[in-house]
């Protein structure tokens, strides 16, 4: 039986590239043990159609994070040691109390912002957004927190959000594409 080199040779090629490309894949990182790497990651809450809260990260240092995804999930971004800003849009629905005259009614939203936060990345971390809503002061606040402990890792930044027009709804354009 004569077997054509050539396809061996391509074959074979193929293989060893396969196997070297699934060896050097960030799956295969150990971020405890990293010395050049951390991960970051959204915050996703959703207790029901009108009570949702998520801090999406649109951008690290002003590129889509799609170039730093850590997993196959859409929440885990890979982070080098050293200085970064993390760009967050924070989108949740809720009821928020609005004073008219003497009342106080509640305002469904959805209701969105955009902030950015500074942080100093060590080797080895695993991290994540969190974030909390002052209604009353119609601000949002994030910090970067240990994902494990949850203890905070970076100040809080606040900024005020908005409330999302049906349009904004109806055309998906109130989150930015990273």
């Amino acid at each position: 039986m004569k077997h054509d080199f050539k396809s061996i040779k391509y074959i074979t090629s193929c293989v060893v590239l396969a196997v070297l490309i699934n060896g050097c894949s960030y799956k295969n990182l150990d971020v405890n043990n990293s010395t050049e790497f951390s991960i970051v990651k959204n915050k996703e809450e959703n207790n029901g159609l009108y009570d949702y809260e998520r801090y999406l990260i649109t951008k690290i240092d002003e590129k889509s994070p799609e170039a730093n995804k850590f997993s196959f999930s859409e929440t885990e971004y890979l982070v080098t040691k050293g200085d970064h800003t993390i760009s967050v849009v924070i989108d949740f629905n809720r009821n928020i109390p609005v004073k008219v005259g003497t009342e106080t009614l509640q305002q469904i939203g959805p209701y969105v912002a955009e902030i950015s936060i500074n942080k100093n990345f060590n080797p080895g971390q695993k991290l994540k957004i969190n974030g909390h809503i002052y209604p009353v002061d119609k601000l949002v606040g994030i910090w970067i927190e240990d994902d494990s402990t949850g203890r905070k890792v970076s100040d809080e930044v606040k900024v005020k959000f908005r409330s999302v027009t049906l349009g904004e709804v109806m055309q998906n354009t109130y989150i930015p594409s990273p």
